[in-house]
């Protein structure tokens, strides 16, 4: 087991945190509510107020490499023994971009939770026991499984210190002018590519290379967006806050590029969260 967290919140620190965002004029609170376990690397489990209410995994772990997947076990509401919400899901190492020549690499936050304020008051007898919330989280490597959940089989698939080695030289050469020999044109700034690996991984992309163009005007897509895309082409995994926060605009990048597994990760998220919120 990496970490593990047994939090009860109480419901009294829980309409504080339910204010805070109000009176502060909007501004994101990020140590209302924190539990941690003393290792190494450090995790921390975080609760905190940016309109909607979200619970969030971080670490304070930074690595030269790609680390390999993490999966989190998640009960909250409820009791131990009949939770009110029963979450899996999955954590990878994304990376943090190049600092004095070196791409360094952590598993950083994962929101693992998004509720609306509106939830916790409306539904409150449905998962508050003895006027507190029970969160249980624990994040696992899939050394402990011989035979994993279907629904992790393929973080499994990903367990592979090749596979990593793979991830950590492809990323450094994102953005390398070094070696590329194509020029993205996004938003008026370049970013250096090669085209190999555009047309590797990208139908649409290696039907527009197939000419000796060295350069790729893309004006319909922001920078940051085209950044996440091309981080998520290179190494086959993406910054999951900055995903996040721009999922219906990655999601028609990837639509337009024919990126099929990014389109189904956006996919799959934006009809988890709609889900999620139709529920209240």
């Amino acid at each position: 087991m990496v970490a593990k967290f047994n939090w009860e919140v109480s419901w009294h620190t829980l309409e504080k945190l339910f204010e805070t965002r109000r009176q502060s004029g909007g501004l994101e609170i990020n140590s209302c509510l924190s539990s941690q376990v003393s290792e190494d690397p450090l995790w921390r489990l975080r609760m905190y107020n940016d309109g909607p209410i979200r619970l969030s995994l971080d670490c304070d772990m930074m690595t030269d490499h790609c680390c390999p997947p993490l999966f989190y076990i998640m009960k909250f509401g409820g009791t131990k023994v009949k939770p009110f919400l029963d979450e899996e899901g999955q954590i990878y190492s994304t990376m943090l971009g190049p600092s004095t020549g070196t791409n360094f690499f952590s598993y950083g936050r994962s929101s693992i939770l998004v509720l609306p304020i509106s939830y916790f008051r409306n539904c409150k007898d449905e998962f508050i026991r003895n006027e507190k919330l029970l969160i249980d989280v624990r994040v696992h490597t899939m050394s402990m499984y011989s035979n994993p959940p279907p629904q992790f089989r393929d973080i499994k698939q990903h367990w592979n210190p090749l596979k990593a080695a793979f991830q950590n030289d492809f990323a450094k050469l994102l953005g390398e002018p070094k070696y590329s020999d194509v020029t993205i044109i996004c938003d008026g700034e370049e970013i250096k590519a090669h085209k190999c690996i555009l047309a590797a991984r990208s139908t649409v992309f290696s039907k527009m290379l197939e000419t000796d163009a060295n350069e790729i005007m893309i004006p319909d897509v922001s920078v940051s967006t085209m950044k996440l895309v091309l981080q998520y082409i290179y190494t086959d995994q993406g910054d999951s806050d900055l995903l996040e926060d721009r999922l219906h605009e990655v999601l028609q990048c990837a639509e337009k590029y024919d990126l099929k597994d990014l389109k189904t990760l956006c996919s799959n998220k934006i009809n988890y969260n709609q889900t999620v919120f139709s529920n209240w």
